[in-house]
């Protein structure tokens, strides 16, 4: 049977299994209607396998047969189940299944295949630079890209397709929808025909420099061609100094994007849009909004211009905005938790466009791995304090922090809260508020830093608090300390091994330098003598995680720096 030369029909009832290789002749076939033919080695020949209807093919070599025929029924299925096997013909599978049960077989693609309905098993696919092309769902357990391309072209009777988390070169969806089933990575290109990639819980990355090829425009609303991320799902790709669009919506008939442009060079950013808007309490606000939350979470600290889009429902669209919203007044707000106030940001003005509706920011600066929650609402509502000025000024250890207030409605108090970079809040003192007022008041407050840092930069806000708590912050104020005698600094922070330190020593004295972890146990002491800027490396390896304390002392004076420890 190594070299059948003649053609062999199996009758449904009996299996062919074949221990070596075959060898089909050119004028030879085996059909099979509903039998199972198992080759223990290679399939080769210039004839032809014909599968029509639910024939099953099990394959241990390679396979490089010129004709294979899997007939419409859809129902047959190709299972290779060898070490590592090479599909060296362009063949049409209906079903193709990798390694089953708990087989680990690789399978190489030499030339380009199609699936015309799942692609499954236990097994790994490397598709090199050939073409895949799937109708149905990508189960399969491991799918290795390579410079290949993967072609989703959807179910003819319209269902969605599913694919689990890989790395694809390039990908093209073609389809009704494309629904992930793990996280999922673009190398090249990821090119939408038709259809969205529903995300759901999972991530999608455009690994820079890849790019992806969509439908959509800042100018209509596309009726597919994006990426839904109405889950907790997002995507993730670099903003650049050129304008970017985030081609993200909340669902498959609502597109919101994202444009965001970088003025930082090449930022990463993680985008998700999600129905509904909640007020500071986390309850849903229902009048004078756009009904929509983007969330954006840039990886490095940057400045962007940034701007939002959705629609009004005049084109056959979804209707966006809320009852009561005013597009003439439309205000960009953002915030870092949730629930908590809506910041605006910049003042209120009219949306642009024309349903798509887009309003944003020119100027706006982010901190890395900070969630900022962004919303649209207008009219903006009467503030419960008109706050005229804030300033914070350092001198001699002490930060004098002064403002002033114009109007006040129900004002309890305000609290002065510190940080050390921006997004990491401390109260560290409050001044009662006077309640009801429509004249100028002045308020003042001190922050006697001591020993507590060596330069800045040092970051204060106020919170304003109502009677009915209530509560709204003011902009944030930068202060900035030059490095004085003792001064440290310090790289890496956080730090896993060695931690470089440069540090300043008055004239002709000693500093004690050392590490101290936040039960007060000295780890690390040294001494420093001399003159000037001093630079030495403390090894960090055998500490714990965890944070630590680096203190200069001079003359009984200390200076210090939180170190965190990887």
């Amino acid at each position: 049977m190594g070299q059948p030369n003649a053609d062999l029909t199996l009758d449904g009832i009996h299996n062919l299994t074949v221990a070596g290789d075959v060898n089909v002749m050119a004028t030879a076939s085996i059909l099979t209607a509903h039998s199972t033919i198992t080759i223990g080695g290679n399939l080769s020949g210039l004839g032809k396998i014909d599968l029509t209807g639910d024939g099953t093919l099990i394959v241990s070599g390679n396979m490089s047969i010129t004709t294979l025929i899997s007939g419409t029924g859809g129902n047959s299925l190709v299972i290779f189940n060898g070490s590592s096997q090479n599909i060296c013909g362009s063949y049409q599978f209906n079903n193709l299944q990798a390694g089953p049960g708990a087989s680990t077989a690789t399978v190489n693609f030499l030339a380009d295949e199609t699936v015309n309905n799942a692609l499954t098993g236990n097994g790994t696919v490397v598709c090199h630079n050939h073409t895949l092309n799937i109708t149905g769902d990508m189960s399969v357990k491991n799918f290795i890209p390579d410079s290949g391309t993967v072609n989703l072209t959807g179910y003819i009777n319209s269902q969605y397709q599913n694919i689990n988390g890989y790395n694809f070169y390039n990908l093209s969806i073609d389809n009704n929808g494309t629904y992930l089933n793990g996280n999922v990575s673009i190398l090249n290109n990821l090119n939408f025909i038709s259809g969205n990639a529903i995300l759901g819980s999972n991530n999608l990355t455009i690994q820079s420099p890849a790019s992806i090829t969509w439908k959509g425009s800042t100018t209509a609303t596309p009726a597919f061609g994006y990426l839904v991320t109405g889950g907790t799902g997002h995507l993730t790709m670099t903003a650049a100094p050129a304008l970017t669009v985030f081609p993200v919506g909340n669902s498959a008939s609502e597109y919101n994007p994202v444009t965001i442009t970088s003025s930082s060079g090449n930022v990463i950013f993680d985008v998700n849009v999600s129905d509904g808007v909640t007020d500071a309490t986390g309850a849903a606000i229902t009048s004078s909004a756009v009904n929509e939350t983007w969330l954006i979470v840039p990886h490095t600290s940057a400045t962007v211009a940034i701007y939002t889009q959705w629609t009004d429902g005049s084109k056959g669209d979804a209707n966006q905005e809320l009852f009561g919203f005013n597009r003439t007044l439309a205000q960009l707000n953002d915030r870092t938790a949730n629930p908590s106030p809506w910041m605006p940001i910049g003042p209120a003005g009219s949306a642009t466009g024309g349903d798509p509706w887009t309003l944003g920011s020119s100027s706006l600066s982010v901190t890395g791995s900070v969630p900022y929650s962004l919303s649209v609402g207008g009219p903006p509502a009467p503030l419960p304090v008109t706050l005229i000025s804030f300033d914070a000024v350092y001198q001699g250890g002490v930060v004098n922090l002064a403002w002033k207030t114009v109007s006040e409605i129900n004002n309890d108090r305000f609290e002065i809260e510190r940080s050390a970079n921006g997004k990491d809040w401390t109260k560290i003192g409050e001044t009662p508020g006077h309640g009801n007022s429509q004249i100028e008041n002045e308020y003042s407050a001190t922050d006697n830093l001591g020993a507590l840092v060596a330069e800045g930069p040092i970051y204060y806000r106020l919170k304003q608090v109502d009677y009915n708590g209530i509560f709204s912050y003011s902009e944030i104020r930068v202060v900035k300390i030059s490095p004085v005698a003792g001064a440290i600094e310090t790289y890496p922070n956080p730090v896993s091994d060695n931690l470089n330190v440069t540090v300043t020593i008055p004239n002709n004295s000693s500093s004690t330098i050392r590490v101290v972890n936040l039960n007060g146990v000295v780890v690390y002491n040294t001494v420093a003598t001399g003159t000037g800027i001093r630079q030495m490396q403390i090894d960090m390896s055998a500490y714990p995680a965890g944070s630590y304390i680096l203190q200069v002392i001079n003359d009984g004076a200390a200076v210090s720096k939180m170190l965190s420890k990887n």
